[in-house]
């Protein structure tokens, strides 16, 4: 409903009778501006599946697959929401159109819960599965017998792999895409702390089937930072992607390709973009193509069509766009801070003036100042400055805070660990039920109008609650002061997942699975005594990581 269905080229059916009744240019139009400019273009949340709405990445996509061709390593890093996914999607389309490769593309939040050999076999079935091998076929494989065991996985993956290389649907290449590299990361980066254990299994196993494979196998991982990739040794043991894998990193546009974006994906919608607003926009919320995007998704849905975007209107509801997109940047933010603290506190000092941390980091030829600088994040030219308004004040007001992590909860006593965590979850929870409350909102109005949404909100409710909530409009239920509980917005996306399930990208009862456990931490008031579980702490965390990274 949502992704693949905006980017395709637009197809208005028209009736006889409407061709009949159609006497000059202006009545097309109408119908046209009705049926399809109506559609939210800047407002697509999914990696972009074609190239239409594909701008600003097309170097970096030529690169990555000219060293997938030769079989080279890479990764791609950048902040949150910058894009990352949609070139992983690119480099998969270009290797289908020029048959240099097979690609299996495979979202790691998903997956951060499984042991090593766990996920080396559910990547080995999903193999077999996307290349059609044959029943018959599939008995020659080693997956197909049942799962790895941890002590002969990487011989039973590399076996299987390399069968699969000689099977008549894969390419001469086979290349792995693993997004959000994160989540299987050691040093408690990840959720899941036994990856600090089997980080270097893992890429031991795919590490020497690339070798073996003289490059036939490859892998591009993409993540917010190269830290997997840079740390030399984990626990005193060699890290097996040190120096062996290429850092590429996603940045924000420059103004000139901002503007193209703009203007282009307006033209689509039937509205026009000014340049002037363009350039306050970019001012305000640097060259991050989302957070552009989604300004002038909450500006379009002010006019009509065709429609004109103005600084004029940007002045006028200025506080409604700051106040979605603040919620943005501090989601932005809070990647840092949860996974890589020491570098949010070098940016939340410049939000002070302070260039001590930078300076030192930046002359001590440290990855971090590295790191900030290729974020987009930092103008180094001269005096360190913060580049983009939004994120400088998210900063400067001190809106972001780590949450306490399974790990972190051992170094407290029991009871003072439980006081943290349920700080620590409520924060979290509180910063991710108005985005989602936005979302749900858009939903119902895509797939029902605007007049019908607050109606068919209430329909997933008891009759009681239909009852008592039927007086609130529609910006009521879902504003700031909203009547809605969060399990009633968990109601709302089961019973109509049609509007929603394009958006979440899963099954539905996984999604809904992220809702009961959220929920369920409520539990974890301010009078919480004793030790929380660690393991339904580290499952709560991927809850919340996956519906934040969808809202």
């Amino acid at each position: 409903m949502l992704g693949r269905e905006l980017e395709r080229f637009p197809i208005v059916a028209l009736s006889s009778s409407e061709v009949r009744k159609i006497a000059e240019r202006r009545n097309l139009e109408a119908i046209f501006y009705e049926r399809h400019y109506t559609r939210d273009l800047f407002g697509l949340e999914s990696p972009l599946v074609s190239d239409r709405l594909f701008f600003g990445r097309s170097s970096l996509m030529e690169t990555l697959v000219d060293r997938l061709s030769r079989g080279q390593n890479s990764g791609i890093f950048g902040l949150r929401r910058i894009g990352k996914s949609s070139v992983l999607r690119a480099i998969e389309r270009r290797a289908r159109e020029t048959r240099i490769a097979s690609t299996y593309y495979r979202d790691l939040s998903a997956s951060s819960q499984m042991p090593f050999e766990g996920l080396l076999h559910s990547v080995a079935l999903d193999l077999m599965e996307e290349h059609h091998v044959g029943k018959a076929s599939r008995k020659r494989f080693k997956a197909s017998r049942g799962p790895y065991s941890r002590q002969t996985a990487a011989v039973d993956f590399s076996d299987d792999v390399e069968r699969l290389l000689d099977h008549h649907s894969v390419s001469h290449r086979l290349v792995l895409l693993f997004d959000e590299i994160e989540s299987i990361t050691f040093g408690r980066v990840s959720e899941s702390p036994h990856w600090d254990d089997d980080f270097l299994p893992l890429w031991k196993a795919i590490r020497a089937l690339h070798q073996a494979t003289q490059g036939r196998f490859t892998f591009v991982v993409a993540g917010v930072n190269p830290y997997a990739l840079e740390e030399d040794t984990i626990g005193g043991r060699d890290n097996p992607l040190f120096s062996t894998v290429g850092h590429f990193y996603v940045k924000p546009f420059k103004r000139d390709t901002a503007g193209i974006m703009l203007h282009t994906i307006g033209r689509y919608m039937g509205v026009s973009v000014k340049r002037d607003l363009v350039d306050v926009l970019f001012e305000r919320y640097g060259g991050h193509p989302f957070l552009l995007r989604r300004a002038c998704s909450l500006l379009s849905k002010e006019v009509g069509r065709p429609g004109l975007l103005t600084t004029s209107l940007y002045e006028q509801h200025a506080d409604d766009v700051e106040a979605e997109l603040t919620l943005n940047a501090i989601q932005i933010l809070n990647v840092l801070a949860r996974w890589y603290p020491s570098e949010y506190e070098i940016l939340e000092k410049l939000a002070f003036d302070d260039a001590t941390s930078y300076t030192q980091a930046r002359e001590s030829n440290s990855s971090r100042a590295n790191h900030i600088v290729n974020y987009g994040l930092v103008d180094d030219d001269g005096s360190p400055t913060l580049t983009v308004g939004i994120v400088h004040e998210a900063l400067a007001q001190r809106r972001i805070r780590q949450p306490l992590d399974a790990q972190e909860s051992r170094d407290l006593s029991d009871d003072d660990a439980s006081l943290e965590i349920a700080a620590a979850v409520s924060l979290r929870r509180n910063q991710l039920e108005p985005r989602l409350r936005l979302r749900i909102r858009e939903g119902l109005i895509f797939a029902h109008g605007q007049t019908r949404a607050a109606a068919r909100a209430l329909d997933a409710l008891p009759a009681p609650r239909r009852e008592a909530l039927s007086m609130y409009s529609l910006d009521d239920l879902f504003g700031p002061d909203s009547p809605l509980y969060w399990n009633e917005l968990q109601a709302i996306v089961d019973k109509h997942w049609d509007s929603y399930a394009q958006l979440f990208g899963e099954d539905k009862p996984k999604v809904l699975q992220w809702f009961n456990q959220v929920n369920a931490c409520r539990r974890w008031d301010a009078h919480a005594q004793g030790q929380i579980d660690p393991e339904e702490l580290a499952f709560l965390q991927v809850c919340f990581a996956r519906l934040e990274s969808y809202v």
